[in-house]
C-alpha cells in the first residue's frame, strides 16, 4: 500500500533516501507527526521576499502587521500569529480614528475644483480661508485632536 505525501498531520511512511528540504518536512519516523521545527524551516522557504519589499514600500504599517503574524506563526503557533496580527490591526484602527489624516485643500487654476495642495502643487490657497479635508468621521474620540489641529493651522494662516 502506497501512501501519498500530504501536508496534514497524518502519519507518513518513511523514505529510504532523503531527497532534499521538501522531504525533511515529513518526519522520517513511522507513525509520528511532523514537528514545529521542520514546519518553520518550510515556512522560511515559502516567503516571497520581493513581495515583502514591495509591501514595505507601499504601506509600512501593513508590513509590520504581516511580519508580526509571520514571526508569530513561525516561532509560536498559528494562534499566536493571528492574535498578534489582529491586536496590531486593532491598534492601527484606533490610531487612525483618534488621529485622522487631514489635508489642506487649494483651488486648481481656472476651475471650481479643490484638491490637496501637497499632491497638486499648482493648487492655490484661498486668501483668508482654510479649507481642510478630514479623512475620518468627527466624533468624541478625535474632537480634541481636530480642535487643536484647527487652532494651529488657523494660527499659521493668520501669520502668513
Amino acid at each position: 500500500m502506497k501512501l501519498k505525501k500530504n501536508l496534514s498531520l497524518v502519519p507518513v511512511v518513511p523514505k529510504a533516501v532523503d531527497s532534499g528540504w521538501w522531504d525533511s518536512f515529513f518526519n522520517p519516523r513511522l507513525g509520528e507527526y511532523t514537528d514545529t521545527e521542520t514546519h518553520s524551516r518550510a515556512l522560511l522557504v515559502v516567503i516571497d521576499y520581493e513581495a515583502a519589499i514591495h509591501h514595505w514600500k507601499v504601506d509600512k504599517f501593513d508590513f509590520v502587521v504581516c511580519m508580526s503574524a509571520y514571526i508569530g506563526i513561525v516561532f509560536g503557533s498559528l494562534e499566536i500569529g493571528l492574535v498578534l496580527a489582529v491586536a496590531i490591526s486593532v491598534i492601527r484602527v484606533l490610531l487612525f480614528v483618534a488621529r485622522p489624516r487631514t489635508f489642506v485643500q487649494g483651488n486648481l487654476p481656472n476651475s471650481m475644483v479643490y484638491r490637496n495642495v501637497e499632491q497638486y502643487p499648482n493648487a492655490s490657497n484661498v486668501p483668508g480661508i482654510l479649507i481642510l479635508e478630514i479623512d475620518a468621521p468627527i466624533y468624541f474620540a478625535n474632537t480634541n485632536y481636530l480642535y487643536q489641529l484647527l487652532k494651529r493651522k488657523a494660527h499659521r494662516l493668520e501669520r502668513t
